[in-house]
């Protein structure tokens, strides 16, 4: 997630009249289909948005234009990430940087150099790396705060913050993990078994990206998917979290099979806020095979 600099006046106007960087009000728009991936994870750039494909283990980028759902008929270019079994990706330092985690808990975080921000074409051979024994369950989402000096592991049901010694470095420095587990969501499900995980541009709202085990409303099985929201006193002090309001989408992204939904595997906001994509797991196989869709929703 990137911080965009305002335009006009006329579009700062019409911005701050718009809600923004909430799920209060926000619904389902649209949706393209990324057919034949396995995604795990969503970001935006200011022209680019990338998906991770689990299974080719690479991120592909597609032309965005900030407001609509890309076309994923052709990438625009492809990262391949070995044997990484990509999960997690942000950006850094305006784009400078790429960060990549791993499914698995023995996988590092690395980052890598772009020559030119933004664009996963132009990576070098440079690369950084966190050892995977700061985290627990593999680097489901990754997020930083808006000077680079903090570093957000969603791992399982905690959010790990590391604190880097050097800024946008993944660099040695200390940890702290938040759990919130005991957390209840709308419906009164425990917020359990993060994929995903973003701030606003000021860290006083934290979105997550889980799946739970109360059911899924249109088969009665498990791993409904979820967002959640928390409000924080404290600006990307996750210490300070309390819940506001949850949003169900399983409707929307669809099923993994008859018997079971498939699973977010990333989101992002545009860069107001005022837009929100979420990139399911599988296509959906209650309609026809299409996708994984990849929605928009709006307010």
């Amino acid at each position: 997630m990137y911080n965009a600099i305002a335009g006009s006046c006329a579009e700062q106007k019409a911005n701050a009249a718009t809600a923004a960087y909430t799920l209060d009000g926000i619904a389902f728009s649209d949706y393209g289909a990324a057919t034949g991936q396995i995604l795990t994870e969503l970001v935006n750039g200011p022209d680019e948005l990338l998906l991770a494909d689990y299974s080719a283990s690479s991120i592909k980028s597609y032309s965005f234009d900030d407001s609509a759902v890309p076309s994923f008929s052709s990438a625009d270019d492809t990262l391949s990430i070995g044997n990484n079994f990509t999960r997690a990706l942000v950006f850094g330092d305006s784009g400078n940087y790429i960060y990549v985690g791993g499914v698995n808990a023995s996988t590092n975080i690395v980052r890598y150099n772009l020559s030119t921000p933004y664009d996963i074409g132009t990576t070098t051979g440079s690369t950084q790396t966190v050892s995977s024994s700061l985290y627990s369950s593999g680097a489901q989402g990754l997020a930083f705060n808006d000077t680079g000096t903090k570093l957000f592991v969603a791992d399982g049901s905690s959010v790990i913050t590391l604190t880097l010694t050097t800024a946008w470095n993944l660099s040695a420095g200390s940890k702290s993990t938040t759990n919130l587990s005991g957390t209840t969501d709308d419906d009164g499900d425990s917020i359990i078994n993060y994929t995903g995980i973003r701030f606003n541009p000021t860290g006083t709202k934290m979105f997550i990206s889980y799946r739970n085990s109360a059911g899924n409303p249109a088969s009665g099985s498990a791993n409904h998917p979820k967002l959640a929201e928390f409000d924080l006193s404290t600006g990307f002090d996750v210490s300070t979290a309390s819940f506001a309001r949850s949003m169900s989408i399983n409707n929307d992204v669809g099923q993994f099979s008859a018997t079971q939904s498939t699973l977010i595997g990333g989101f992002d906001w545009n860069s107001d806020g005022t837009k929100l994509f979420i990139a399911p797991v599988h296509a959906d196989a209650l309609d026809s095979n299409i996708g994984p869709k990849v929605c928009r929703y709006t307010f």
